[in-house]
Order: structure tokens, then sequence, then C-alpha cells
């Protein structure tokens, strides 16, 4: 369903870099998102894990939150569990 969006995201090194130097022992934290129209990956830099970004739009989705570093792979493998999950929600008519 989301495979030609997966396969054209933009901003994923962005995303990976973002979370560089990201340390689990301080407050810092990076939330994740995607736009499964566009494929355009969003971060949002957040001072603690209490804090997110919430987008009215319900073609961006919440990937992730880390306080670590982060791969492109690793940000890959998340967007790809959240396509799968996003895909059941819609089979199962909880979402268009």
């Amino acid at each position: 369903m989301y495979k030609n969006i997966l396969d054209n995201l933009i901003g994923l090194k962005e995303a990976s870099e973002v979370t560089r130097g990201l340390n689990p022992h301080n407050s810092l934290c990076v939330q994740i998102s995607l736009d499964f129209e566009t494929g355009e990956i969003y971060t949002n830099t957040h001072v603690s894990e209490n804090s997110w970004t919430e987008y009215r739009d319900n073609n961006v989705e919440t990937v992730c939150f880390t306080n670590r570093g982060m791969s492109e792979q690793k940000i890959l493998e998340k967007i790809n569990e959240t396509a799968f999950m996003r895909e059941q929600v819609i089979k199962a008519g909880l979402m268009e």
C-alpha cells in the first residue's frame, strides 16, 4: 500500500543527522514523523519525553521518539513498522 512512498522518502538522511549526539542521560529527545501522502520525514526536538508535536493531518503519523542516535536503517525499520500497523488499522476499517 505504501511501497511507492517508502521507496521515495524525503529527509531520511537529515532525520538521522538530527539524532546524532543525543544522549539518554540528558532530557532532549527527537520525535520522528512521516507524511504518508508525500513521503516527507519530519523531526521535532523536544526538551523532554513529556513534550510532543501533534499534527492535525491524518496523513502524518509519529514513527518514534528517541533520545539516542539513530541510523538511517533504524529509522527505516521504525517507518516500516508504522506503515504495517497503519495498513492493519485501515484494513480493519478503523481509518480511511
